[in-house]
């Protein structure tokens, strides 16, 4: 068990000291897929598919989509779902908010409600509501989670993944 962790620990901080490239949307998409490891959601989730969703037209899309079309949720296939607007964004277990859309969070926090885990790409949006947010510090990509955002959203962030954050609320 300690050897699995450890091996986690050492592919997280390899990803996390990747260097910053602006829009690194692949980095963006493999992160997200590893984040659903590490989180928790609520069992009252009743939808036979994992949907993650994406607000706006965004190159995330086809490395979400290829990483996505071989794993698995707690044994629900994962689907990706493009919304182009945050009020038809319904029905999502995860939603990315590109930069370009980070004007729609406090609508998309009122469109998703609880169960859903909001991830973000803009400095701020960790404090504004998102439940992880996407920062670079000292030219590498990490991430914030917000404490009060994932409690709020009824989701259980595990330790390990809290220890490699910037924990924020």
């Amino acid at each position: 068990m300690k050897k699995i962790i450890l091996s986690i620990l050492i592919l997280f901080h390899g990803v996390v000291s990747i260097s910053y490239a602006q829009d690194d949307y692949k980095f963006h998409s493999m992160f997200v897929m590893n984040f659903l490891k590490y989180i928790q959601w609520p069992e009252s989730s009743a939808q036979p598919e994992f949907v993650i969703g994406v607000l706006g037209n965004e190159t995330v899309m086809p490395d979400l989509e290829r990483i996505a079309s071989t794993r698995y949720v707690n044994g629900k296939k994962i689907i990706v779902k493009r919304f182009s607007d945050v009020s038809k964004v319904s029905d999502c277990q995860l939603l990315y908010i590109p930069t370009p859309k980070s004007n729609e969070l406090a609508e998309a926090i009122k469109q998703v409600g609880a169960g859903t885990l909001i991830v973000t790409a803009k400095d701020g949006l960790a404090q504004k509501g998102s439940c992880i947010n996407f920062v670079v510090r000292d030219g590498k990509w990490r991430f914030e989670i917000n404490e009060h955002a994932t409690g709020k959203a009824k989701l259980k962030v595990s330790g390990e993944l809290s220890r490699l954050a910037i924990m924020v609320g």
